[in-house]
């Protein structure tokens, strides 16, 4: 479990991060006015992350989008570090961690798992999947509420699929 001020924190760790961002999106987290490439601080890129509201067509499936978007961009940062500096970042952000493993437990997943850091490929995805949802009215305790449909049957295929380790 990572706080909204560890988050923060291990964000600046890591010296920041680069983000492709929309004009709406500069704007709304105000670090710019124009779309491009900027680097947020760990406050920025909570806020990138946070954001529902960047412009009238934002919805949770951008907020998620953007979610995987800045934890594929920290990974991506994290395989061209050194071990040592790995390391260094894992000391001070291990503290900021709420979890039930130890520090040496941690620490010996890193090590065993960093070998495979350099050719790590990245697979994002959001599910419901584009094109497998369609939005509905209906009444709940008398309230009518929209609501999102998706087909399940579809969807459990998709992520089988992912899942499913490629020979």
């Amino acid at each position: 479990e990572v706080g909204f001020e560890a988050f923060m924190s291990v964000i600046d760790v890591l010296g920041g991060v680069d983000l492709e961002l929309t004009a709406d999106e500069a704007r709304h987290i105000q670090v710019g006015s124009g779309a491009g490439t900027y680097h947020l601080n760990g406050e920025a890129a909570l806020n990138y992350a946070r954001t529902r509201h960047s412009n009238a067509g934002d919805n949770d499936f951008n907020r998620t989008n953007r979610q995987r978007k800045l934890i594929t961009q920290l990974l991506n940062k994290c395989k061209t570090m050194s071990i040592s500096d790995l390391h260094n970042v894992l000391k001070e952000i291990l503290p900021l961690v709420i979890t039930d493993m130890t520090n040496e437990e941690i620490t010996q997943c890193a090590l065993e798992l960093l070998p495979m850091l350099v050719d790590l490929k990245i697979v994002s995805n959001q599910v419901p999947a584009e094109g497998t949802y369609w939005f509905d009215m209906i009444d709940i305790i008398g309230v009518e509420s929209s609501v999102i449909i998706c087909d399940l049957e579809e969807n459990s295929r998709l992520l089988a699929e992912i899942a499913e380790p490629k020979r």
